[in-house]
């Protein structure tokens, strides 16, 4: 019914914008196969990325609506605004990097880049923005912390990063806090004051020695905007990590032009990521499956040899290890976890089957010994040999390994 009332020239002119919009995401694949294959070695994943993002935005300028991509797109749990991995991730491009210098310095897009954010003491704080030039050494450093919960402990973490930052650049930096769920104890919001014309962000009332100055917007500051498009662009960006809504229409500025670029920006990067784990699944899977291969035929080739019980069961551990592995790899990619893929535990100590195992080379080793012997039987001389083949190590004298293989030989 609703299709039927729609002009020839409404039809044709929706069909000639799909056009261009092909057309348009034709031209971004073509340019991101260039500059890959320009830049073979690149190893920054996030560069690439940056690129792709870049690309992405620049399309949501040109167009005047909202592309049928978006408007179905859903970001998947682990990827949602505000959680810290993905959050960084779009901390690092350029087009949001250029968003919140471009209101905290005013200074033209480009100028400041993305840094190393591990410091001396081995801690690590979340963003770090730095002047892209040498000689714009007189421009402070930008570090950014995406954080749940701001109590007194992130505070204190957190000026210990800015010293740090201070220590390296030789200037103050400039600190912006997004606080992602609430302030603990509300009382802490004492210490801010709302800011002049932004009465969505408020700053820490001191930050001396160790900050130029310190911002902090949350839930709590950006609470009581109302609903309009009219927002500015760090307001979006803040609104778009606190909020944490997946979809374009799940947030309640859903129109702001920032906003939907910012969405563009999250749908390059997830996808991306998505075909980045797949690439990785499929190297996790010839691994995997090569070594249970190289496992099995060194099982085989043990087959009957004397002393070989503590091998098999090392190899029988190591082919629990690669299957548990390859499991909890494609379960982290499958799944929405919001972690990546973490250190396996460590296998547990010895357990009663390796005990018997030991127990077996060493009879094994006892009963070969006395069958090479020439003369009369010295328990404190086999011992000796044992201990130089890394068995018997439980006895410590001649007599407790004697009584060990008689009573073993009773059974």
């Amino acid at each position: 019914m609703f299709m039927s009332t729609l002009s020839p020239n409404k039809s044709t002119n929706k069909c000639g914008i799909r056009a261009i919009r092909a057309i348009r995401a034709i031209r971004a694949i073509r340019a991101i196969r260039a500059i890959r294959a320009m830049f073979p070695y690149e190893t920054e994943m996030y560069d690439k990325q940056q690129f792709f993002a870049m690309t992405i935005e620049q399309k949501s300028h040109d167009d005047d609506g909202v592309s049928d991509e978006i408007l179905t797109f859903r970001l998947p749990n682990n990827r949602v605004p505000g959680k810290d991995q993905f959050s960084k991730q779009m901390l690092k491009t350029q087009g949001v990097i250029d968003l919140v210098v471009g209101e905290l310095l005013d200074v033209p897009d480009g100028t400041y880049m993305s840094a190393e954010t591990e410091w001396q003491n081995a801690s690590r704080s979340d963003i770090l923005y730095k002047p892209r030039l040498a000689i714009q050494n007189s421009l402070p450093p930008i570090l950014i912390e995406i954080q749940l919960t701001v109590n007194e402990p992130f505070m204190q973490r957190l000026v210990s990063y800015s010293q740090s930052a201070l220590s390296i650049y030789k200037t103050y930096p400039i600190v912006l806090i997004v606080c992602t769920d609430r302030v603990s104890p509300i009382q802490l919001m004492a210490k801010f004051k709302p800011i002049s014309g932004k009465p969505w962000m408020s700053s820490l009332l001191a930050t001396d020695f160790w900050a130029q100055s310190c911002f902090i917007v949350s839930k709590l500051t950006l609470s009581g905007i109302a609903p309009s498009d009219q927002l500015t662009p760090l307001q979006a960006l803040s609104s778009f990590l606190t909020e944490a809504s997946p979809t374009l229409y799940g947030h309640p500025f859903a129109e702001n032009r920032t906003i939907r670029q910012l969405y563009h920006i999250a749908m390059a990067i997830s996808e991306n990521q998505v075909e980045c784990d797949k690439d990785v699944s499929n190297v996790v899977d010839i691994i995997c499956y090569n070594n249970e291969k190289i496992l099995m035929k060194a099982d085989a080739a043990l087959f009957g040899v004397s002393g070989s019980s503590k091998a098999k069961n090392l190899i029988e551990r190591a082919l629990v290890f690669n299957a548990a592995a390859k499991r909890k790899y494609y379960q982290t990619v499958d799944s929405d976890s919001d972690s990546s893929l973490e250190p396996l535990p460590k296998l547990k100590g010895k357990t009663r089957e390796t005990i018997q195992d030991k127990k077996q080379d060493d009879l094994e080793f006892v009963i070969k010994y006395r069958k090479n012997l020439i003369g009369k039987m010295n328990w404190k001389t086999c011992l000796s040999v044992g201990h130089e083949k890394n068995l018997c190590e439980d006895y410590s004298t001649g007599e407790s390994l004697r009584q060990f293989f008689y009573n073993a030989t009773k059974k």
